[in-house]
């Protein structure tokens, strides 16, 4: 669509003519944008799910490190505890991505992101 396309009017009602070729370009766009729309729901949904499971993951990981020494139980290995915090910065990355809202947590009551799907 190069130059501009020209205002008819038909019966009345205004409307918009254009070139077969022009048409066919624009029907194009709107069936790669659709396309575009349900691979981003996609990936927000997957999204959702993978900050759910960091968010479990950060629970289980806490409660393993909050257990009292045990026979054969040591605790969370240091390298693993480095981690955390980069766990909770994505999970969260990922939740503000998606809209998230906040829930409360089980482990201390304290607020957490929970994905907003209403």
């Amino acid at each position: 669509m190069k130059q501009q396309p020209r205002h008819i009017e038909i019966d009345g009602e205004p409307m918009v003519a254009l070139t077969v070729r022009d048409f066919e370009s624009i029907a194009a766009m709107r069936r790669q944008l659709g396309s575009q729309a349900t691979r981003l729901r996609t990936f927000r949904m997957e999204l959702l799910v993978l900050s759910e499971f960091l968010d479990t993951l950060d629970l289980a990981l806490h409660e393993n490190a909050a257990r009292p020494a045990e026979a054969g139980h040591a605790g969370l290995p240091t390298a693993v505890a480095r981690l955390v915090p980069d766990l909770r910065r994505h999970a969260a990355t990922a939740r503000r991505i998606t809209g998230a809202k906040r829930r409360e947590d089980a482990r201390d009551g304290t607020p957490t992101d929970q994905a907003n799907r209403g």
